[in-house]
Protein backbone atom coordinates (compact mmCIF):
# COMPACT_ATOMS: atom_id res chain seq x y z
CA UNK A 1 0.00 0.00 0.00
CA UNK A 2 1.42 3.39 -0.99
CA UNK A 3 1.64 6.21 1.59
CA UNK A 4 -0.78 8.31 -0.47
CA UNK A 5 -3.41 5.55 -0.58
CA UNK A 6 -3.00 4.99 3.15
CA UNK A 7 -3.64 8.70 3.79
CA UNK A 8 -6.79 8.56 1.63
CA UNK A 9 -8.08 5.51 3.52
CA UNK A 10 -7.40 7.11 6.90
CA UNK A 11 -9.30 10.23 5.82
CA UNK A 12 -12.23 8.07 4.77
CA UNK A 13 -12.28 6.41 8.17
CA UNK A 14 -11.92 9.66 10.12
CA UNK A 15 -14.49 11.57 8.06
CA UNK A 16 -14.89 13.25 4.71
CA UNK A 17 -11.58 14.22 3.15
CA UNK A 18 -10.96 17.87 2.38
CA UNK A 19 -11.63 18.85 -1.25
CA UNK A 20 -8.66 18.38 -3.54
CA UNK A 21 -8.42 18.43 -7.34
CA UNK A 22 -5.96 15.77 -8.50
CA UNK A 23 -4.43 14.80 -11.85
CA UNK A 24 -1.88 12.24 -13.00
CA UNK A 25 -0.42 14.39 -15.81
CA UNK A 26 0.36 18.03 -16.58
CA UNK A 27 -2.29 20.32 -18.03
CA UNK A 28 -2.57 20.58 -21.80
CA UNK A 29 -5.53 23.01 -21.88
CA UNK A 30 -5.38 26.43 -20.19
CA UNK A 31 -9.13 26.57 -19.61
CA UNK A 32 -9.99 22.95 -18.84
CA UNK A 33 -6.92 21.60 -17.06
CA UNK A 34 -4.65 24.30 -15.63
CA UNK A 35 -5.23 24.96 -11.94
CA UNK A 36 -5.54 28.44 -10.39
CA UNK A 37 -4.14 30.12 -7.32
CA UNK A 38 -5.17 33.64 -6.36
CA UNK A 39 -5.39 36.15 -3.51
CA UNK A 40 -8.23 38.34 -4.78
CA UNK A 41 -5.92 40.76 -6.60
CA UNK A 42 -3.12 38.67 -8.05
CA UNK A 43 -3.53 35.20 -9.52
CA UNK A 44 -1.82 32.54 -11.60
CA UNK A 45 -2.74 29.53 -13.71
CA UNK A 46 -0.33 26.59 -13.40
CA UNK A 47 0.19 23.70 -15.78
CA UNK A 48 2.53 21.52 -13.71
CA UNK A 49 4.70 20.91 -16.76
CA UNK A 50 7.58 18.49 -17.00
CA UNK A 51 10.72 20.05 -18.44
CA UNK A 52 8.92 23.34 -19.05
CA UNK A 53 6.72 24.74 -16.30
CA UNK A 54 4.48 27.70 -17.22
CA UNK A 55 3.05 30.14 -14.67
CA UNK A 56 0.60 32.50 -16.40
CA UNK A 57 -0.40 35.41 -14.17
CA UNK A 58 -2.93 38.24 -13.98
CA UNK A 59 -3.61 41.30 -11.82
CA UNK A 60 -7.11 42.68 -11.25
CA UNK A 61 -6.62 46.22 -12.62
CA UNK A 62 -4.83 45.59 -15.93
CA UNK A 63 -7.39 47.11 -18.30
CA UNK A 64 -7.24 48.94 -21.62
CA UNK A 65 -9.65 51.73 -22.55
CA UNK A 66 -10.13 55.17 -21.09
CA UNK A 67 -12.74 57.49 -19.57
CA UNK A 68 -15.39 56.11 -21.95
CA UNK A 69 -17.52 59.30 -21.99
CA UNK A 70 -20.11 57.78 -24.33
CA UNK A 71 -20.97 55.12 -21.78
CA UNK A 72 -20.98 52.50 -24.53
CA UNK A 73 -19.25 49.14 -24.55
CA UNK A 74 -16.79 49.57 -27.40
CA UNK A 75 -13.99 47.07 -26.70
CA UNK A 76 -11.57 48.43 -29.29
CA UNK A 77 -8.08 48.82 -27.87
CA UNK A 78 -6.93 51.42 -30.39
CA UNK A 79 -9.59 54.03 -29.61
CA UNK A 80 -8.79 56.44 -26.76
CA UNK A 81 -12.40 56.65 -25.53
CA UNK A 82 -13.25 52.95 -25.78
CA UNK A 83 -14.51 50.87 -22.88
CA UNK A 84 -11.46 48.63 -23.27
CA UNK A 85 -10.96 45.11 -22.00
CA UNK A 86 -9.28 43.14 -19.22
CA UNK A 87 -5.77 41.96 -20.16
CA UNK A 88 -3.47 39.02 -19.60
CA UNK A 89 -0.38 40.20 -17.67
CA UNK A 90 2.31 37.71 -18.57
CA UNK A 91 4.02 34.41 -17.90
CA UNK A 92 6.96 32.99 -15.98
CA UNK A 93 8.56 29.99 -17.67
CA UNK A 94 10.91 27.61 -15.85
CA UNK A 95 12.90 25.30 -18.13
CA UNK A 96 14.73 22.29 -16.68
CA UNK A 97 17.90 21.01 -18.35
CA UNK A 98 17.91 17.49 -19.75
CA UNK A 99 14.19 16.81 -19.58
CA UNK A 100 12.50 15.08 -22.50
CA UNK A 101 9.10 16.38 -21.41
CA UNK A 102 7.64 12.90 -20.97
CA UNK A 103 5.42 12.36 -17.94
CA UNK A 104 7.29 10.02 -15.59
CA UNK A 105 5.79 7.35 -13.40
CA UNK A 106 4.83 8.73 -10.01
CA UNK A 107 3.61 12.09 -11.32
CA UNK A 108 0.92 13.64 -9.09
CA UNK A 109 -0.60 17.15 -9.48
CA UNK A 110 -3.04 18.59 -6.94
CA UNK A 111 -4.81 21.73 -5.83
CA UNK A 112 -5.89 21.78 -2.19
CA UNK A 113 -8.95 24.02 -2.06
CA UNK A 114 -8.82 24.50 1.71
CA UNK A 115 -5.11 25.41 1.73
CA UNK A 116 -5.00 27.21 -1.63
CA UNK A 117 -1.77 25.35 -2.50
CA UNK A 118 -0.97 23.85 -5.90
CA UNK A 119 1.49 20.96 -5.71
CA UNK A 120 3.32 18.69 -8.13
CA UNK A 121 5.17 15.59 -6.95
CA UNK A 122 7.27 13.25 -9.05
CA UNK A 123 8.16 10.37 -6.77
CA UNK A 124 11.88 10.23 -6.12
CA UNK A 125 12.63 13.22 -8.36
CA UNK A 126 11.07 16.53 -7.37
CA UNK A 127 8.29 18.38 -5.58
CA UNK A 128 6.91 21.85 -6.16
CA UNK A 129 4.35 24.05 -4.47
CA UNK A 130 2.72 27.33 -5.49
CA UNK A 131 0.30 29.73 -3.82
CA UNK A 132 -0.83 33.34 -4.08
CA UNK A 133 -0.42 34.96 -0.68
CA UNK A 134 -2.86 37.65 0.39
CA UNK A 135 -0.81 38.68 3.44
CA UNK A 136 2.37 39.06 1.36
CA UNK A 137 0.68 40.08 -1.94
CA UNK A 138 2.98 37.86 -4.04
CA UNK A 139 2.80 34.53 -5.84
CA UNK A 140 5.25 32.04 -4.32
CA UNK A 141 6.57 29.01 -6.23
CA UNK A 142 8.95 26.50 -4.64
CA UNK A 143 10.87 23.72 -6.42
CA UNK A 144 12.76 20.98 -4.59
CA UNK A 145 14.92 18.54 -6.53
CA UNK A 146 16.25 15.16 -5.42
CA UNK A 147 19.42 15.77 -7.45
CA UNK A 148 21.21 19.08 -8.22
CA UNK A 149 19.34 20.64 -11.12
CA UNK A 150 20.01 23.44 -13.60
CA UNK A 151 17.86 25.44 -15.98
CA UNK A 152 16.46 28.82 -16.96
CA UNK A 153 13.80 31.24 -15.70
CA UNK A 154 12.09 33.62 -18.13
CA UNK A 155 9.59 36.44 -17.57
CA UNK A 156 7.41 37.29 -20.57
CA UNK A 157 5.13 40.31 -20.77
CA UNK A 158 1.91 39.51 -22.64
CA UNK A 159 2.02 42.83 -24.54
CA UNK A 160 5.53 42.58 -25.90
CA UNK A 161 7.24 44.97 -23.51
CA UNK A 162 10.90 44.09 -22.89
CA UNK A 163 12.21 42.20 -19.89
CA UNK A 164 15.44 43.20 -18.19
CA UNK A 165 17.54 40.95 -15.99
CA UNK A 166 19.68 42.04 -13.05
CA UNK A 167 21.26 40.01 -10.29
CA UNK A 168 18.68 37.29 -9.48
CA UNK A 169 15.58 39.06 -10.79
CA UNK A 170 13.62 39.66 -13.99
CA UNK A 171 11.61 42.87 -14.44
CA UNK A 172 9.14 44.05 -17.06
CA UNK A 173 7.41 47.43 -17.27
CA UNK A 174 4.87 48.85 -19.70
CA UNK A 175 2.29 51.54 -20.31
CA UNK A 176 -1.01 51.53 -22.20
CA UNK A 177 -2.22 54.50 -24.26
CA UNK A 178 -4.77 55.23 -21.52
CA UNK A 179 -1.92 56.08 -19.13
CA UNK A 180 -2.12 52.85 -17.14
CA UNK A 181 1.37 51.83 -16.07
CA UNK A 182 2.14 48.24 -15.11
CA UNK A 183 5.10 46.25 -13.87
CA UNK A 184 5.97 42.68 -12.95
CA UNK A 185 9.00 41.16 -11.28
CA UNK A 186 10.20 37.60 -10.67
CA UNK A 187 12.78 37.22 -7.89
CA UNK A 188 14.79 33.99 -7.74
CA UNK A 189 16.06 32.69 -4.40
CA UNK A 190 18.34 29.68 -3.84
CA UNK A 191 18.05 28.70 -0.15
CA UNK A 192 20.23 25.59 -0.35
CA UNK A 193 23.17 26.47 -2.55
CA UNK A 194 23.84 26.52 -6.24
CA UNK A 195 24.13 29.75 -8.20
CA UNK A 196 22.05 32.04 -10.38
CA UNK A 197 23.37 34.39 -13.06
CA UNK A 198 22.09 36.61 -15.84
CA UNK A 199 22.32 35.18 -19.36
CA UNK A 200 21.01 37.73 -21.82
CA UNK A 201 17.43 38.48 -20.78
CA UNK A 202 17.09 35.26 -18.79
CA UNK A 203 18.20 33.87 -15.46
CA UNK A 204 20.30 30.73 -15.38
CA UNK A 205 20.28 28.59 -12.22
CA UNK A 206 22.95 25.96 -11.71
CA UNK A 207 23.25 22.87 -9.48
CA UNK A 208 20.29 23.74 -7.26
CA UNK A 209 18.49 21.44 -4.87
CA UNK A 210 15.90 24.13 -4.12
CA UNK A 211 14.59 27.06 -6.15
CA UNK A 212 12.08 29.67 -4.99
CA UNK A 213 10.44 32.25 -7.24
CA UNK A 214 8.62 35.26 -5.79
CA UNK A 215 6.37 36.91 -8.38
CA UNK A 216 4.80 40.35 -8.06
CA UNK A 217 2.65 42.41 -10.43
CA UNK A 218 0.94 45.79 -10.05
CA UNK A 219 -0.45 48.76 -11.98
CA UNK A 220 -0.74 52.45 -11.10
CA UNK A 221 -4.55 52.25 -10.93
CA UNK A 222 -6.18 53.93 -7.92
CA UNK A 223 -9.89 54.07 -7.17
CA UNK A 224 -9.99 57.88 -7.16
CA UNK A 225 -11.69 59.83 -10.00
CA UNK A 226 -10.05 63.05 -8.78
CA UNK A 227 -6.70 61.53 -9.82
CA UNK A 228 -8.11 60.22 -13.11
CA UNK A 229 -7.73 56.78 -11.51
CA UNK A 230 -3.95 56.91 -11.85
CA UNK A 231 -1.53 56.83 -8.93
CA UNK A 232 2.18 56.37 -8.36
CA UNK A 233 4.48 54.12 -10.39
CA UNK A 234 3.81 50.44 -9.60
CA UNK A 235 7.35 49.03 -9.55
CA UNK A 236 8.58 50.52 -6.23
CA UNK A 237 5.54 49.18 -4.40
CA UNK A 238 5.82 45.64 -5.73
CA UNK A 239 9.59 45.63 -5.13
CA UNK A 240 8.95 46.50 -1.49
CA UNK A 241 6.44 43.63 -1.26
CA UNK A 242 8.92 41.19 -2.80
CA UNK A 243 11.69 42.32 -0.46
CA UNK A 244 9.45 41.83 2.57
CA UNK A 245 8.39 38.39 1.33
CA UNK A 246 12.00 37.34 0.76
CA UNK A 247 12.84 38.33 4.34
CA UNK A 248 10.08 36.10 5.74
CA UNK A 249 11.22 32.97 3.91
CA UNK A 250 9.19 30.22 2.29
CA UNK A 251 8.04 28.37 5.41
CA UNK A 252 6.66 31.49 7.08
CA UNK A 253 5.01 32.67 3.85
CA UNK A 254 3.34 29.28 3.44
CA UNK A 255 2.13 29.14 7.04
CA UNK A 256 0.57 32.62 7.04
CA UNK A 257 -0.99 32.05 3.61
CA UNK A 258 -2.68 28.79 4.64
CA UNK A 259 -3.99 30.29 7.89
CA UNK A 260 -5.50 33.26 6.04
CA UNK A 261 -6.89 31.16 3.19
CA UNK A 262 -8.45 28.50 5.42
CA UNK A 263 -10.21 31.16 7.49
CA UNK A 264 -12.18 32.13 4.37
CA UNK A 265 -12.72 28.64 2.98
CA UNK A 266 -13.87 27.11 6.27
CA UNK A 267 -16.82 29.51 6.50
CA UNK A 268 -18.98 27.12 4.45
CA UNK A 269 -18.93 23.33 4.35
CA UNK A 270 -21.36 20.91 2.74
CA UNK A 271 -21.96 17.18 3.14
CA UNK A 272 -23.94 15.52 0.36
CA UNK A 273 -22.98 11.93 1.08
CA UNK A 274 -20.01 9.61 0.72
CA UNK A 275 -18.33 8.44 -2.47
CA UNK A 276 -17.05 4.90 -2.92
CA UNK A 277 -13.34 4.68 -2.09
CA UNK A 278 -12.53 3.24 -5.52
CA UNK A 279 -13.75 6.48 -7.10
CA UNK A 280 -11.92 8.82 -4.73
CA UNK A 281 -8.61 7.21 -5.73
CA UNK A 282 -9.10 8.30 -9.36
CA UNK A 283 -7.84 11.59 -10.84
CA UNK A 284 -10.42 14.37 -11.06
CA UNK A 285 -10.72 14.26 -14.86
CA UNK A 286 -11.55 10.53 -14.77
CA UNK A 287 -14.14 11.10 -12.03
CA UNK A 288 -15.73 13.87 -14.08
CA UNK A 289 -15.95 11.57 -17.10
CA UNK A 290 -17.70 8.89 -15.04
CA UNK A 291 -20.01 11.47 -13.48
CA UNK A 292 -21.05 12.71 -16.92
CA UNK A 293 -22.14 9.16 -17.71
CA UNK A 294 -24.51 9.17 -14.73
CA UNK A 295 -22.19 8.00 -11.97
CA UNK A 296 -22.84 8.92 -8.34
CA UNK A 297 -20.03 10.95 -6.76
CA UNK A 298 -21.22 13.26 -3.95
CA UNK A 299 -17.64 13.99 -2.82
CA UNK A 300 -16.90 15.31 -6.31
CA UNK A 301 -20.00 17.51 -6.15
CA UNK A 302 -18.80 18.92 -2.82
CA UNK A 303 -15.33 19.53 -4.27
CA UNK A 304 -16.70 21.44 -7.27
CA UNK A 305 -18.95 23.46 -4.95
CA UNK A 306 -15.85 24.57 -3.00
CA UNK A 307 -13.90 25.10 -6.23
CA UNK A 308 -16.55 27.58 -7.34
Amino acid sequence: MTPRLLVCLLCAVAGAAEPVLTYDRPATSWERERLPVGNGRLGAMLDGGIGVDRIQFNEESLWTGDANPSGGFDYATDKPDSFGAYQNFGEVVVTIDGSDGKVPAGYHRTLSLMDGVHAVEVTGQSTREAFASAPAQVVVVSYRFAQPTSGFVDLKDAHGHPTRAASAALVSEGRFTNGLEFASKAQVILPSGGKVEVVGLRLRFESCSELIILLGARTNYVMDPAKAFKGSAPLPRLEAELAAAATKGFAALRTEHIAEHRAWMKRVTVDWGRTDNKLTELPTDQRLALYQKGGQDPDLEETLFQYG
